[in-house]
Order: C-alpha cells, then structure tokens, then sequence
C-alpha cells in the first residue's frame, strides 16, 4: 500500500493544524469520538476525547454508539481490533495507514500458519491450543478463534494461559516471546517448559523431543522498544536513586522482569505510578 502525507499537512503551522482539528470537532460534535494510545505525542493525546492502552480504547470505542466516526490514533492492530469491536454504523479511522507494530509484523500469517501444519504430528488440532496477543493482525486473530483460542492483553495473558492449560496440552502463543515466557514463568513453568519457535529456521529450530516437552511454543517475536531495556538500567536506576520502585512491562527481557519491583501492561503501569 502506498501512502503519503499530503503536502498541505506537511508544510502546515502547528497552530494551523490545531486549528484544522478543532474545526472538525465543531462540524461533527458527538459523532466524532478521537482515541489516543498512552504512547502518542503530548500534542496528540490533548486532542483525545479517550486516552488508554490499545484494549481499553477498542472496548471504549464499541460503547461510544453514539459515535459515528472513530479515529483511533495508535497504530494498524489497535484500528483493527476496534473495527471488529464496533457496530456497523461505525467507521474506524487510522490517521496514518503506514502506523504498523513491529512486533506485530513478526508473526507473518504464511509463517504462522505454517508452524501450524508442522505441529500438527504433535496434536496440533486437538492438543495445542493457539493464544494470540494483542497486537497481531485481524487475520491472525481470526485463526486463532478457528482453532478454538483466545486473544490475550499483557493484563490477562496469566489468565489466558491458565485457561489454556486446562483444555489443551500445551500453548501456541504468538508473536512476543517476552510476553510469553515471563507469563509462562509467573505461571510456574520451567525454563525447558518454554521453548521458542523461530520461524526463520526449519522446524522452528527445535527437535522433536523439546516440543514434545515443551508446555508453552513460544513464537520469536519481540518488542523492539522494550528489549533496549537492560538489568544494567534497572541496577543504574536503583543506584542514582535509593530506594526507587523499578516498575516495567511483561515485553520487556526476562532478566529485567525479574529484577522490577513490579510488572504490567500500560494500564498496570499508569496505575502503579
């Protein structure tokens, strides 16, 4: 898909673009409803009627009925995800088409789909169950609920795994690999309970006996942002500031998990704060 800003956006003021909104707003009143995700831009979460983490938002969005119009500014699965939440005299818009997850694009659905076919010795259709994150393609999210899933938050991902364990053998959990090993861990498994499909290599890079063993297939995926963060950082941090609470994200390294006062998703986060 080809995209490009038009050039009157471009090379438009602040002020003017501001102004371009709030003249917007005016014309549509209630049927415009504008999201912000927590990650955006001050500039861009003051014109928010809700600002939240991608769930939270897509939920808000589907209660909005009385909101024809709305502009999820986040990224392609977050828009995604509202569109298949809300009624269909609603429109979902994404400001910028080319707003993608990195993560997300990971876990390519040829790929996916793939690693499937080649569990499928191991019990694949009755014994492993398919739990997706989030952030994944409406597609993918499709697939899953086809072979009896569910879509999980960085909130309920212990829960969405539990849940799992008691119906089916073992966990297909896609695409972040942090997400999933920490809550795997959180859960009581063992390190060699967790094993990691890397869709570049053939068979994931794993034998037979590690996915026989395995509880959890873990996809190699990863949040590029939260896997800057180190244990050094934590350690620094806790060093310039005695007695300072370290609270992070489940995407972030397992070393710097375990090293937190406390992990979450956004919301958690915000909350704890």
């Amino acid at each position: 898909m080809y995209f490009s800003l038009p050039q009157e956006y471009r090379t438009a003021t602040p002020d003017a673009l501001k102004g371009r909104i709030q003249q917007a707003r005016s014309r549509l009143g209630k049927k415009l409803c504008i999201l912000a995700h927590h990650y955006q831009r001050i500039e861009v979460v003051a014109f928010g009627d809700h600002v939240g983490d991608s769930w939270g938002l897509s939920k808000i969005a589907a209660g909005r009925k009385d909101a024809e119009y709305i502009v999820f500014c986040g990224v392609h699965f977050m828009a995604e995800s509202a569109d298949i939440l809300t009624s269909s005299h609603q429109k979902v818009f994404l400001p910028n088409p080319l707003a993608g997850c990195p993560m997300a694009d990971m876990a390519e659905m040829a790929d996916v789909l793939a690693a499937w076919e080649y569990l499928k010795p191991f019990g694949s259709e009755k014994s492993i169950m398919p739990i997706s994150y989030m952030n994944t393609t409406a597609g993918l999210k499709a697939f899953t609920g086809r072979h009896g899933g569910v879509i999980c938050t960085s909130s309920n991902a212990d829960a969405a795994l539990r849940w799992g364990l008691e119906r089916r053998e073992k966990i297909f959990f896609f695409p972040d690999e942090n997400l999933g090993y920490n809550t795997g861990r959180k859960f009581g498994l063992s390190a060699d309970q967790l094993v990691v499909w890397d869709f570049s290599r053939e068979a994931g890079g794993l034998t037979q006996e590690q996915i026989n063993r395995a509880k959890v297939i873990l996809w190699k995926g990863h949040c590029h942002v939260h896997t800057n963060f180190t244990p050094e950082h934590v350690d620094e941090v806790r060093a310039a500031y005695p007695g300072v609470k370290v609270v992070v994200h489940p995407e972030c390294p397992p070393p710097v998990v375990e090293k937190a006062d406390a992990n979450g998703s956004t919301k958690f986060i915000v909350d704890y704060c």
